[in-house]
């Protein structure tokens, strides 16, 4: 059994949900566009901050007191891949 509605209270209630509908769609694109946004940002800055090796060796040694000829190759992509993912 289902249940249907008169003709004027269904075509109300569809206007209202299309209104509804174009109400919020900037909102959601802005949403989406903001996530994109963020997300090639983050992956900029971790770019950025490891693609001088031996300016981040000199923050790391600073920053934890190793010594920076302490670092491997595999070390330092092995980072980088955990910073990534994370």
């Amino acid at each position: 059994m289902t249940q249907t509605l008169p003709v004027g209270i269904a075509a109300t209630a569809e206007g209202r949900i299309a209104a509804l509908r174009n109400r919020i769609a900037g909102a959601c694109h802005a949403i989406r566009v903001a996530s994109i946004a963020w997300a090639v940002w983050t992956l900029a800055m971790i770019v950025y901050v490891y693609a001088d090796r031996d300016a981040l060796a000199a923050r790391l040694s600073r920053e934890y007191s190793i010594e920076p000829t302490s670092f491997s190759p595999a070390g330092y992509w092995a980072a980088f891949a955990v910073v990534l993912v994370d």
